[in-house]
């Protein structure tokens, strides 16, 4: 298991200051289900990174659900299972396109964003998943 987060660390799916530590204390996982042959997250994931930069002081979690190919997926199932979110794996892991906002301690989607909203609803979209 650790090879496979140490893999995960070091192939982007944990992208600027997203490490393990401090996952424990995380409130909310912002999971971006992605792929590189995807043309919705070519959209998305510029928009996720500008909005993530709001939210690097707070109890967010963002990790990126690689789903390229099976070594990627593999490796995000076992990021899902670290990070508490293995429900929104398992139910959203065949589709990607989009971000969900998983609330950690019930693993409860609070929502879901896609390609059309802007930076400004991401942060909205964040910031109302915190005060939940």
């Amino acid at each position: 298991m650790l090879m496979a987060l140490a893999g995960a660390l070091s192939s982007g799916l944990f992208a600027g200051k997203d490490t393990l530590s401090g996952s424990e204390d995380a409130k909310i996982v912002a999971m971006l289900f992605y792929a590189d042959w995807c043309s919705s997250c070519k959209v998305l994931d510029p928009k996720v990174e500008t909005a993530k930069k709001a939210f690097a002081d707070s109890s967010v979690k963002f990790a990126k659900i690689d789903l390229t190919n099976d070594a990627t997926r593999a490796e995000s199932e076992k990021l899902a299972e670290t990070l508490g979110a293995t429900e929104a794996f398992y139910s959203y892991g065949s589709r990607t396109g989009f971000m969900l906002l998983v609330e950690k301690a019930s693993g409860e989607v609070l929502s879901m964003i896609t390609m059309s909203k802007t930076v400004e609803q991401i942060e909205e979209a964040l910031t109302k998943a915190l005060e939940s």
